[in-house]
Parts: structure tokens; C-alpha cells; sequence
């Protein structure tokens, strides 16, 4: 995959604060908490939208969710 120099990326302001809930609500997760699951992949969405670069994004869209969608057409014939 092509990656763009990290150097001249900069970082999302809300960076560090997605971190940082993602620390407490493992927390949560940890013990059992309800909604804490769910929580996490939000977050964990949230994070990963705000690290990809614009490349990333366009080759998870354009080939990696295609080859997904494929896969689950296939198992539900």
C-alpha cells in the first residue's frame, strides 16, 4: 500500500482525546460494563478516520470494502 510521508501529515486536534477515551472506556469494557462494546468501536472508528490519510481512505473504499462486500454476497448464496 502506498503510504504518504508521515512528516508532513499533521495530526487531527482530537487525537490525543480519542486516545484518551478509548484508555477509559477499556475500563469499562473490562468489566462488563453495558453499551462499553460498542463505545469501543465507535471510538476506535472515530480514531481511525482521523489518522487515515485521504489515500488510505480512498484505497479501503475503493478496494478493500468491494473485496469485502463480495465475500458477503457469496456466503449468503
Amino acid at each position: 500500500m502506498l503510504r504518504e510521508n508521515s512528516s508532513t501529515m499533521t495530526p487531527q486536534p482530537d487525537t490525543p482525546a480519542l486516545l484518551d477515551a478509548i484508555a477509559a472506556t477499556r475500563e469499562a469494557f473490562a468489566q462488563a460494563k453495558p453499551g462499553s462494546r460498542e463505545e469501543l468501536l465507535d471510538l476506535a472508528h472515530s480514531l481511525t478516520a482521523a489518522l487515515e490519510t485521504p489515500s488510505e481512505t480512498i484505497q479501503r473504499i475503493g478496494w478493500a470494502e468491494v473485496i469485502l462486500q463480495s465475500f458477503f454476497r457469496l456466503s449468503v448464496f
